[in-house]
């Protein structure tokens, strides 16, 4: 009965999402540009003046990330950028899930 009303996939898809595996995919993919000392510098400094060194930065701007990593998908903006479906998706279950530094 209960499969009938959870099938497995949503099961899976309502896993809370922790705040070190939201970070990661942030250090992996945005931190190169959204820091206060990026690493590439082809942008500025931290464009748009938005950074995610410090975990307070990070939920601050938890749904700007997950409007434009997510929903439009305009970043990261990078060409060579390799975010997966999977992590984009980990990112909006975490910022819906209330962006916890849990």
């Amino acid at each position: 009965l209960v499969a009938a009303v959870n099938p497995p996939h949503k099961i899976a898809d309502a896993a809370t999402v922790s705040f070190t595996t939201a970070r990661g995919i942030i250090a992996k993919h945005c931190l190169s540009c959204h820091s206060t000392v990026p690493a590439d510098r082809s942008y500025g400094p931290a464009p748009g003046k938005i950074s995610f060194d410090r975990p307070e930065d990070i939920k601050r701007h938890a749904k700007r990330i997950k409007a434009s990593a997510v929903t439009i998908k305009t970043m990261p903006n990078k060409p060579d950028s390799d975010i997966t479906k999977a992590e984009r998706k980990l990112l909006g279950r975490w910022v819906d899930q209330g962006a916890r530094l849990e």
